[in-house]
């Protein structure tokens, strides 16, 4: 077995996104007791990431020098406290997720449902449980009370408006944002009202709106810039939360912190990569019990605004950097060449069968017809005649790419499954046949992205798998 793997690495060190690229001779992680080791599918990018890049993120000394701090995979080999080896996980670690392995301890690890998507489980860890904490751990926030979460349509404050509103339902809920589009979109996800921080005085319009009273609990991940505004905005025996520094350190001259007297404010600052694997293990635990169940049912929404491959890693960051997403950035890692060449085999051999039973071939059309209006990350029973449609769906968006014709039914933009069929680690694992699929028209894919479903992924089972869609009809 080798002893090295693929991971992004940084050249020089430290630097802008453009000295990302990937390492193909890394040491494979040997796990330690109480760690397992995790082969990674897919792995999120959060906002210490860049920092960290650029040398500016203190990171904890048991890290990894590799980014990452969240995952989703399966274990490889034997491991501890109920974890054994093929079981699907997603977790948190102090580092190294940007990588084909990861070692990490098995506290931080969470099974992952059969109804999560990769990138969805992949997106949870650091979001959800910096959200948790912050709501639980270090403010103490109480139903009735009422919270600010600053950069709203960020993957932790989606995360803490949701989980707010779903602890406290009469709560008044208020965010600040960069564009009325994003307040929208966070009063979607159950904000009471917002304030555009670039064309307003959000502390002041937070004041009006609150009848001069401020709000009891302030989410923070500004620092400088906004210090006095959450001083102002803050309610007596308010506690303001600090959770970064995305606005500077130091304080412009004339901050005035008479507040903290006359109001009895209190300011709190906390982190999560820094403390102890005990105590990240009282938030896993937090959300095992509290979030996971809720997401699979629905009740809350891991938001997925882009899925990247892991090589597009410096448009990723790229894209983060310009503030352009309305909830997580996903990277997926690529394929192995064997997978590939099994997965062609399949196309094939599906295709094959749909040709000798034109009937059966229509009537397989006609259901992923219907299933392509399913929810997002349900998945759908995989057999020949399913193959043999997105197998032919896919010669005929390659030929429209190569002749500019369009497509035609029974296969236009309706109904077109596939533009990108990639194989899933699984085939090797288990004996399934699961494809991943995007759609194979622009058109949908683009349609599905302007209504803010941008992953129409779909995996599929092996013949006599239940369908968990027709179990809920």
């Amino acid at each position: 077995m080798s002893q090295t793997m693929r991971a992004v690495d940084i050249k020089n060190t430290t630097g802008p996104a453009s000295s990302l690229y990937i390492n193909p001779s890394i040491p494979k992680p040997v796990p330690k007791e109480g760690e397992a080791l995790v082969k990674i599918k897919a792995f999120g990018l959060n906002r210490m990431d860049l920092l960290q890049r650029e040398g500016m993120y203190p990171v904890p000394p048991q890290a990894s020098k590799t980014l990452g701090v969240e995952f989703a995979g399966w274990i490889e080999g034997d491991a501890a406290e109920g974890f054994r080896d093929g079981d699907e996980v997603f977790g948190l670690a102090y580092g190294g997720a940007y990588a084909e392995f990861i070692a990490v301890s098995t506290h931080m690890l969470i099974h992952k449902p059969k109804e999560l998507s990769w990138e969805v489980a992949a997106g949870m860890p650091e979001t959800w449980i910096t959200a948790l904490q912050a709501i639980h751990l270090i403010a103490n926030f109480q139903p009735g009370e009422s919270i600010l979460w600053h950069a709203g349509a960020s993957s932790v404050s989606i995360a803490g408006i949701q989980l707010t509103r779903s602890l406290a339902p009469s709560s008044k809920i208020y965010v600040t944002a960069s564009s009325s589009e994003k307040i929208e979109f966070c009063k979607s996800l159950g904000a009471t009202d917002g304030f555009n921080y670039k064309t307003s005085n959000w502390s002041e319009e937070l004041l009006k709106a609150t009848d001069g009273k401020g709000v009891d609990v302030i989410i923070d991940f500004i620092g400088a810039s906004y210090f006095q505004g959450n001083l102002d905005a803050a309610a007596r025996d308010g506690r303001i939360v600090h959770l970064g520094m995305m606005g500077g350190t130091k304080l412009p001259e004339g901050t005035d912190i008479a507040a903290f007297v006359k109001k009895r404010v209190s300011f709190l600052g906390s982190s999560l990569r820094s403390r102890d694997p005990e105590y990240q293990g009282r938030l896993r635990d937090l959300l095992a019990e509290e979030v996971v169940p809720k997401v699979v049912k629905g009740d809350l929404e891991v938001k997925v605004e882009r899925v990247f491959s892991w090589k597009d890693v410096v448009e990723a960051h790229g894209v983060m950097e310009r503030n352009e997403t309305r909830g997580k950035i996903i990277r997926r890692l690529s394929l192995r060449s064997d997978e590939d060449e099994l997965f062609g085999s399949a196309v094939s051999n599906g295709l094959m069968a749909g040709m000798e039973s034109p009937e059966m071939f229509r009537k397989a059309a006609d259901g992923a017809r219907s299933e392509n209006k399913a929810v997002t990350y349900k998945r759908m029973q995989f057999n020949e005649l399913q193959m043999a449609l997105y197998a032919s769906t896919l010669l005929l968006f390659l030929t429209q790419l190569v002749t500019s014709t369009p497509l035609t039914q029974p296969f236009n933009a309706t109904n077109g499954l596939t533009a990108n069929c990639l194989t899933s680690d699984k085939f090797t694992r288990k004996g399934w046949i699961p494809v991943d699929c995007y759609a194979a028209s622009y058109l949908i894919y683009n349609e599905q992205v302007r209504q803010g479903n941008p992953d129409v992924s779909r995996e599929f089972y092996p013949i006599g798998t239940p369908h968990p869609l027709a179990q809920s009809h």
